[in-house]
């Protein structure tokens, strides 16, 4: 059986057992991989955490960076201005998640069309698509899935220059757009994410104040902390169907591969306040990066509170579609000694070094 060793900056090590799939022999393989072409992320990224909320007026009302909305919109209008269409408007200075919601997926559209940002997909055929599970990082099945459910989708990639000219006019705009929304939904305030926190945290042993466990990510973002400036992805493709049991909520679980998606996860969609029927929230995109994060809480998370809210929205709550891939467990003893903070700050467990042992 293989195992990730870890050492982090606090001199702990720590041991995840990991489990025996034909996904997995090939998560072993990018990890190897990608462990020879880049270093690991090391920064505030390196740490997933649950901490409670204390309300706090200041933080409730606290006004959005305008500058990061003006960047938004200038880069809008940059796009526009190339001769792309616009059709998801702008952000004010008192935006909402439902307005950077707009826009992201706007970016999202944009990234997997080339040529829109808006799909012309019925609720019924984007829910029908969840049961599907299309591999929308293949150009080939994406472009047969929006000729399919959209009539007015037109494809431009085959035009002399096209592709090329959007990559190196287009992608940059919105890569911004994409990095600046990220940083305003970053610093808002989210009512659902407090409020499950709190009973998390009040769920443990007695004066658990916060826990704070490592991520394994690879260093290869760009200068904007959002888009990858080195390209690490591994596509799994069918894998997806042939394993169904790849995709657990299983507390025998506590570890995960790191998402690697174009939209977002349907833990961000649900804190966000966004539609989970939507194309771009998954959490695969059929692409690996083999790295991982340690998550005690997420069975918990996608049992009480996601599939619930997926099932009120019209959406499959079975583990295959809403449930993240579980590479693995470490032991919940480990995590209790080393994750779980009493008081002020804990142990810096952000991974230094990570070895794969078979």
């Amino acid at each position: 059986m293989a195992h990730i060793v870890f050492n982090t900056v606090s001199g702990v090590d720590g041991v995840i057992t990991l489990r025996d799939n034909v996904f997995m022999d090939f998560w072993r393989m990018a990890f190897k991989m990608n462990k020879r072409r880049v270093p690991i992320r090391f920064n505030e990224n390196s740490i997933k955490s649950v901490v409670p909320h204390v309300s706090n007026d200041r933080i409730l009302s606290a006004p959005v960076n305008k500058s990061w909305v003006d960047l938004v919109n200038s880069n809008i209008n940059s796009l526009i201005n190339s001769g792309y269409t616009w059709t998801r408007g702008h952000l004010s200075y008192n935006c909402t998640n439902v307005d950077l919601n707009r826009i992201h997926r706007g970016f999202t559209t944009y990234m997997l069309t080339h040529t829109h940002d808006t799909l012309a997909i019925s609720p019924e055929d984007l829910v029908r698509l969840k049961w599907i599970m299309p591999n929308l990082n293949s150009h080939h099945y994406s472009q047969f899935m929006l000729r399919a459910y959209d009539a007015s989708y037109v494809n431009k990639d085959e035009e002399s220059g096209y592709l090329e000219r959007f990559f190196s006019t287009a992608v940059p705009h919105l890569e911004a757009i994409n990095a600046y929304v990220h940083r305003i939904e970053s610093d808002m305030f989210k009512p659902r994410m407090a409020s499950w926190n709190n009973a998390y945290i009040s769920s443990l042993p007695a004066n658990i104040d916060r826990v704070e466990t490592p991520c394994l990510e690879w260093s290869l973002k760009g200068e904007d902390g959002c888009s990858d400036a080195v390209k690490t992805d591994w596509n799994f493709g069918e894998f997806r169907s042939m394993d169904m049991d790849i995709y657990s909520s299983d507390p025998q679980y506590n570890v995960y591969d790191l998402k690697n998606i174009l939209g977002k996860d349907y833990e961000t969609a649900y804190w966000d306040g966004d539609n989970p029927q939507e194309w771009d929230v998954s959490n695969t995109f059929n692409t690996t990066k083999g790295s991982c994060e340690i998550k005690p809480w997420q069975h918990h998370l996608t049992n009480t509170v996601i599939k619930p809210w997926l099932r009120s929205c019209g959406v499959p709550d079975v583990d295959h579609i809403c449930s993240p891939i579980a590479i693995g467990s470490i032991d919940p003893a480990w995590i209790e000694e080393f994750c779980y903070s009493m008081g002020g700050a804990g142990r810096d467990m952000r991974i230094t070094e990570a070895d794969l042992i078979e």
